[in-house]
């Protein structure tokens, strides 16, 4: 399968913070209108609130109101994720997703590489290092894995 172009103004192998990136996304999905991306009727995408590169306001929110959230499988309203600590990353991971058919296989093997949501499809910032001490927590973590996963084959 091609990979798309890359999207007017992204640089190869530059990652944008979260919201830029968001931000691209969105004005490529309403076909690069500034207008459209203000009017965008999609209030149950993750991405609605983020669509202008910025956290949301008091007013967005209330905008937004009880709109059922993609995937709608979950059952959770815009109003419930924001309550629970919603944050532009975790709505990108909501968002990729639902984009992947709801399957978690599809979204860790996602070959659109081009999108700027790509990096963050995980709900993580790869442009944040992790210190020492943490990444020797997730390496003690990693090991256990591993170790349990072989452990279940045999």
């Amino acid at each position: 399968m091609n990979n798309p172009a890359f999207l007017p103004g992204q640089q190869p192998g530059k990652i944008l913070p979260p919201l830029a990136a968001t931000h691209q996304h969105c004005l490529w999905c309403c076909n690069g209108s500034a207008l459209e991306l203000r009017l965008c009727p999609a209030k149950s995408c993750p991405l609605w609130e983020y669509r202008h590169g910025r956290k949301p306001t008091a007013a967005m929110l209330a905008e937004q109101g009880g709109y059922m959230m993609y995937p709608l499988e979950d059952g959770l309203s815009a109003v419930e994720f924001y309550k629970n600590g919603g944050t532009a990353l975790k709505a990108i991971k909501r968002y990729c997703l639902d984009c992947s058919g709801g399957s978690k296989s599809e979204l860790r093997n996602c070959k659109w590489v081009t999108c700027p949501l790509h990096p963050f499809r995980f709900g993580t910032n790869p442009n944040r290092k992790m210190s020492p001490a943490k990444r020797k927590i997730r390496a003690g973590l990693l090991r256990a894995n591993v170790e349990r996963s072989r452990r279940d084959r045999k």
